[in-house]
């Protein structure tokens, strides 16, 4: 329909897709149905269905073609399912209960009737098939795994030997060979025709075993061990290569059909993992990212797409690449993570450092890089700062250097600055660009020239003993004091004037140790955050505390003043950004959006908006007026309707509540909410209003061109 009446229409809304393009070659169909988590999926021997099991206690079974149910959903034994499996052989299913009931479905016409197979004493946590279909594993939390014949239902073996629950089990595709691996840290090899342990073959590792998979040749098994997947031989157990760390727990890990690639889950993260040239290294991508945590993925018999469950109540099914390749790395903005944030002078860039070492530059009314990644760091960059002229960056990282940028070009202007021994935890420019003040673990402040670019640092402070600095502010008027702040549980914010490296003795105490700190631009307060969950504002000139700033629940990790002085922004531990009044110490606002913690805020120049970086891998931009509220919007510009539009039940809505536009499920976390303005993520969905603006409502139909209408009309 876009393709066939775009081009006779005007007004239309656009779509710019960043980071994982979706429905480009991605994400290609979302499975909705299911009321509470999925927990896992299975493909048919053919690809044309798939199995899904959810903790709502029940098994959904897919046509992959259409999306829709090819049965009515089947409820199992009133529990919560936990586990299922395709036979390779009949239309069969085979699904684990938290009950601790084995249920075998048969798909065919009419009527599906389960037949439960009776044994287990607690939630069977895994379930797989033999490679012909005739038998049928499981492994439970009362630490046995019991082998099934599929065509009589009837107990064939139970194995004994684990000592804590089991998590997985798996068939060998190539011998008569069982896994199993449990929290009791070990994988165990059964002989499925013998019956029993096969001697010397229990593997032991250092952490419990979460999910294996053998590898089509039955000679390999990828092992997820607490946050890490690992390649070991089937007979030795030793490890042949590390696939990935991450940096929570493996809940899947499965090799492709053809063994060249695996697909393993983490957190939210589908990740496809890819063998190096020499063939013993494995370089992992992000694949697709759900809205709640996955709990496993697997390949399609023709290996074009993946599968995966997520505790979001959703199937997704991903692309591998159409055939090009199975993993491909993602288009933009690939391992950005960003830990700090300021912004230029004229508002319109954000710069970011970042976990993987790289600085970033955004255009703040795209939200897209103004220049490619500034690289040299090796590691992370915790905090970056720019020149009061616009024309320098500065950046400090972990590896303990200080770089300077063009900010124009993205070149390196200088060699990178060394002289802290440890990592540098603040930096600023001085108001004529002419100083640069860093701070360090190490127990030293250092004043750099920036003139000269050298490696020459005009003051060392050295603070007293055991006080350490954790940030730096200096003030907008000139360049004395400067302050430093020890690390928490040290109770002092330090004066310094900094023509003689003397500290003013008349410090500001603290119930608790600083986190941040900031100057006033006009010179008159210092706002302060520590390790309790308050923002306090001092007056300078006397020391004493003017406003003691509460409403965060957590640690408030930074602070900033507007350059007008009359607001001071806050990120908290608690996940929020909140506004304050600096005069009055009244809370103007409370911004919400980021999952976790808000690690860094800056202001833009004029005041009205507020750049926070923080979980999720995102910065956020909030915008307010003076009256705290955006007038509602007139018809007549609908870049400010969508602007303040708010999402409900998947739809934009209006002030009014009216509808405006329609969201994908895929799509809705990744669009800006009021008085969120923009998003900067790892991938994300930016909606605009066409040159022409666009149509709505009853007066829809006024989207035609003039010139194509009877061609519309035609076609229509």
């Amino acid at each position: 329909m876009y393709q066939e009446f775009f081009p006779l229409c005007t007004g239309v809304l656009g779509v710019d897709l960043f980071g994982v393009d979706h429905h480009a070659g991605r994400l290609v169909m979302t499975l909705t149905g299911h009321e509470r988590d999925v927990t896992s999926v299975a493909y048919s021997q053919d690809g044309r269905l798939i199995a899904s099991s959810s903790k709502d206690g029940t098994v959904r079974i897919w046509n992959i073609r259409t999306g829709e149910e090819a049965t009515s959903a089947l409820h199992i034994d009133n529990s919560a399912v936990l586990s299922i499996a395709f036979s390779p052989r009949d239309p069969c299913i085979a699904s684990g209960t938290e009950k601790g009931s084995l249920c075998l479905c048969y798909i065919g016409v009419g009527q599906v009737i389960p037949r439960y197979l009776i044994g287990h004493s607690d939630a069977i946590l895994s379930v797989a098939f033999s490679s012909d279909g005739y038998l049928l594993a499981s492994a439970s939390r009362d630490k046995s795994v019991r082998l099934w014949e599929t065509e009589t239902a009837q107990l064939y073996r139970v194995f004994s030997g684990h000592t804590e629950q089991v998590n997985v089990v798996a068939f060998s595709p190539a011998d008569p060979i069982l896994a199993s691996g449990s929290d009791d840290r070990t994988i165990r090899i059964w002989n499925t025709e013998i019956g029993s342990s096969l001697p010397d073959i229990c593997h032991v590792y250092d952490y419990p075993v979460s999910c294996l998979y053998f590898s089509p040749d039955g000679q390999k098994m990828a092992v997820g061990l607490d946050c890490e997947v690992i390649i070991c031989k089937l007979q030795t157990g030793k490890k042949f290569a590390m696939v990935m760390t991450a940096s929570e727990r493996i809940r899947s890990a499965n090799f492709s059909p053809n063994g060249q690639s695996l697909v393993s889950v983490h957190g939210r993260i589908v990740s496809v993992s890819v063998p190096s040239l020499f063939g013993s290294k494995f370089t992992s991508r992000v694949h697709g990212e759900h809205a709640g945590d996955v709990h496993s993925a697997f390949f399609s018999p023709d290996a074009l797409y993946i599968a995966s469950a997520s505790s979001d109540s959703t199937v997704q099914i991903w692309s591998t690449g159409s055939g090009r390749s199975e993993a491909e790395p993602l288009k933009r903005y690939e391992g950005f993570e960003p830990l700090s944030v300021a912004v230029s002078p004229d508002g319109r860039t954000i710069i970011s450092g970042s976990q993987d070492g790289s600085v970033n530059l955004w255009d703040v009314p795209t939200g897209k890089k103004r220049l490619p990644q500034l690289q040299g760091h090796t590691k992370a960059v915790r905090c970056v700062a720019i020149s009061s002229d616009g024309d320098f960056i500065a950046s400090a990282s972990e590896d303990m250097s200080l770089r300077i940028w063009n900010a124009k070009t993205g070149g390196a202007a200088c060699k990178p600055l060394r002289g802290h021994e440890s990592n540098i935890t603040d930096i600023r420019f001085s108001p004529d660009s002419r100083r640069i003040a860093t701070c360090s673990t190490e127990n030293t402040v250092r004043i750099w020239d920036t003139i000269c670019l050298t490696q020459k640092v005009i003051w060392d402070f050295m603070m007293a003993t055991r006080r350490v600095p954790r940030t730096i502010s200096l003030p907008s008027k000139s360049f004395e004091p400067s302050r430093v702040g020890p690390e928490e549980f040290f109770e002092y914010v330090d004066l310094w004037r900094i023509g003689t490296s003397m500290v003013v003795p008349e410090g500001f105490p603290a119930t608790e140790g600083f986190l941040s700190i900031d100057f006033s631009p006009n010179g008159k307060q210092l706002a302060t955050s520590g390790t309790d969950s308050a923002v306090r504002v001092w007056d300078i000139s006397s020391g004493v505390e003017i406003h003691d700033l509460q409403g965060h629940t957590a640690r408030v990790l930074s602070v900033a003043y507007a350059s007008d002085s009359r607001h001071v922004a806050s990120g908290s531990l608690d996940g929020t950004c909140r506004l304050w009044d600096a005069e009055t110490g009244a809370s103007v606002a409370s911004f919400r959006g980021h999952e976790s913690w808000v690690a860094s805020v800056a202001f833009v120049p004029d005041s009205k908006s507020i750049v926070a970086c923080g979980d999720a891998k995102s910065i956020r931009v909030w915008t307010w007026s003076d009256e705290r509220a955006v007038p509602a919007p007139s018809d007549g510009d609908p870049a400010e309707a969508l602007a303040s539009a708010t999402l409900n039940d998947g739809w934009l809505t209006g002030p009014s509540g009216e509808l405006l536009v329609w969201i994908p499920v895929p799509y809705r976390q990744y669009i800006p909410e009021f008085p969120c303005t923009l998003v900067i993520d790892s991938r994300g969905i930016d909606i605009k209003v066409g040159s022409s603006g666009w149509h709505r409502g009853t007066n829809w139909t006024s989207c035609w061109r003039q010139a194509a209408s009877s061609t519309a009309q035609r076609k229509s």
